[in-house]
């Protein structure tokens, strides 16, 4: 990881029951992108309130690990095994059982998936 990336993280809890890791500047990005929802709107605001609860900075100790507040650990129910995935601009972490149940999808169902976002993409 690029030193000006290993300053410090924020951890989050993720959309589904995981927690999701970020840089801090990524971190930032996002907290801009935010920024521009219609807080005048109920959805927009209760999404934000939703989104920030529990966000965590976090700063690498001398062994270069960060500590997972128990808080959020409880939260994505993470007791021992864990899987962590990289995920575009974030790393996901799970416990080992939701992430084999989040992922326990069949090969016609991801075919069909894979097809009808791909094309979504695709110019």
């Amino acid at each position: 990881m690029p030193p000006d990336y290993a300053t410090g993280f924020v951890a989050n809890r993720g959309i589904e029951k995981c927690l999701t890791l970020y840089t801090l500047p990524e971190w930032n990005r996002i907290v801009r992108e935010l920024e521009t929802l219609n807080l005048y709107d109920s959805d927009a605001r209760m999404f934000a309130r939703l989104f920030f609860r529990g966000a965590t900075e976090l700063i690498l100790d001398e062994q270069n690990r960060i500590l997972l507040p128990k808080r959020l650990l409880e939260c994505a129910e993470i007791d021992k095994d864990v899987i962590l995935t990289g995920y575009l601009n974030r790393i996901e972490i799970w416990s080992e059982t939701a992430y084999d149940q989040l992922m326990n999808i069949d090969s016609e169902t991801y075919k069909a998936m894979a097809n009808a976002i791909m094309q979504k993409t695709t110019p």
